[in-house]
């Protein structure tokens, strides 16, 4: 009886976290890393919210940012929004550089931030509840482990980031 309580209440805080991650609006990066554990109870401990249009020149405000943690993203917004993600404070293109454009409105979800060809444009069809968008990626070491900022929009000049 114990067992099928403890495993119930488990199941609930699954679910509880579930439903507060999908109630947010913007960029959601997630932190993987040690306490993957509390996220699979239901905690948000390792979700860092980025508000539509909110530019953060650094993420070091999010406690698991000096951890050496693999991150992955959701993009939730209208059609056409775009976001960037640096490897660097301040917006810095040096160390890398992933821009996401959705194509749709429905949430995008990306497990790996650097899966993508290198400095081209690359798009990615919609795949059940998840939907279209398309990616430019300017690659560097352990991109996916170094997200340092975030802007919103459109913020290079001419046809393409390399430009």
């Amino acid at each position: 009886m114990k067992i099928k309580l403890c495993l119930a209440l488990l199941l609930f805080l699954a679910g509880a976290g579930t439903a507060q991650a999908s109630g947010r609006h913007g960029l959601i990066l997630n932190a993987e890393g040690p306490l993957e554990l509390f996220a699979s109870m239901g905690a948000n401990y390792d979700l860092y919210d980025v508000p539509v249009g909110e530019d953060r020149p650094s993420i070091s405000d999010f406690y698991l940012y000096y951890g050496m943690n693999r991150y992955t993203a959701t993009l939730e917004g209208k059609t056409g929004e775009t976001v960037t993600l640096f490897a660097q404070p301040d917006f810095g293109k040096k160390a890398g550089y992933l821009i996401i454009r959705k194509l749709d409105d429905r949430p995008v979800w990306l497990l790996d931030l650097a899966g993508f060809p290198p400095d081209t444009w690359h798009r990615v069809p919609a795949q059940g509840r998840y939907g279209a968008y398309e990616v430019y990626f300017h690659p560097a070491p352990d991109f996916d482990k170094n997200i340092a900022s975030v802007k919103w929009g459109r913020w290079w000049q001419g046809e393409t980031p390399g430009s």
